[in-house]
């Protein structure tokens, strides 16, 4: 913010261009997966993670920062459904053991990150945060195509990308995602445009998965009682923790007065919970 000359408005911005991209384009990602291949999905997906974030790390201007956290997220969207999909169909029968090995490193990163970050933020620059990402996915990358010879069951369907769906459903999530972002700012009825026009691409979503004889989201699924309240529940879950995380990082340091360092190790009871 002091860099670039970012006001609150805009560094909200900056985290959720990401978000936004990211549910917009979830759905359509993990429907291209699944029709193209999840491997050379996952590897596109990371690769384009890393150039969108060397792109952040050497933005000159806010603009530029949006555009990259933009494409960071569609990027994303790839790379995130792909990476769980790919190792259930990798591993097969032993996927158990496998997910439980991504799920503790995701843990041991988000412990680290935080202070990481603020350590990076601190002591180096910002940017670093951005260009840490590059050799990371370099490394990911590397693995993937190391595992391309693996026995692999259900990589890739047959079945054609519903284009119109998919569509409509980036439409929806897109315009919803940007109406709860503005509302706070400018007041619902400002962006009530937003929410119809999310509104009325949703409905035409769900007539067409209705009628669509090989849906982009199957809704039949939502008929599992198990199914609908995961979903819901983790809805709530990542809501509070992106809003909670967000707003009391800046508030330890802009108004208690804590360096960067000491806020993001702020972070750690909450992860470790």
């Amino acid at each position: 913010g002091a860099d670039l000359e970012i006001d609150l408005g805009g560094q909200q911005w900056i985290v959720l261009s990401y978000s936004l991209a990211l549910a917009s384009l979830y759905l359509v990602a993990g429907a291209l997966g699944d029709r193209l291949g999840r491997r050379k999905m996952f590897i596109l997906g990371t690769v384009g993670f890393a150039a969108a974030s060397a792109l952040g790390g050497v933005a000159p201007n806010a603009a530029v920062l949006l555009l990259a956290r933009v494409l960071q997220g569609a990027a994303g969207a790839l790379l995130t459904t792909g990476s769980l999909s790919l190792l259930r169909s990798t591993f097969g029968e032993a996927s158990g053991r496998a997910i439980g090995v991504w799920t503790a490193g995701t843990g041991a990163v988000s412990l680290a990150g935080p202070p990481l970050g603020g350590a990076l933020v601190e002591w180096a620059s910002w940017r670093w945060i951005f260009f840490l990402n590059v050799p990371l996915a370099v490394g990911a990358v590397y693995f993937a195509w190391l595992g391309r010879g693996a026995a692999t069951r259900g990589e890739q369907t047959t079945s054609r990308l519903d284009v119109v769906g998919a569509a409509l459903v980036a439409v929806a999530f897109g315009f919803i995602t940007y109406g709860l972002v503005q509302a706070g700012e400018q007041g619902f009825a400002a962006v009530g445009w937003a929410f119809g026009l999310g509104a009325a691409a949703l409905g035409g979503f769900l007539v067409r998965e209705f009628r669509a004889r090989e849906p982009l989201l199957p809704l039949a699924l939502f008929r599992n009682r198990d199914f609908t309240l995961v979903n819901v529940a983790t809805l709530f879950v990542y809501s509070a923790l992106a809003g909670s995380t967000f707003y009391l990082v800046l508030f330890l340091q802009s108004v208690v007065q804590y360096t960067p360092f000491e806020a993001g190790l702020l972070l750690l009871p909450s992860t470790v919970v």
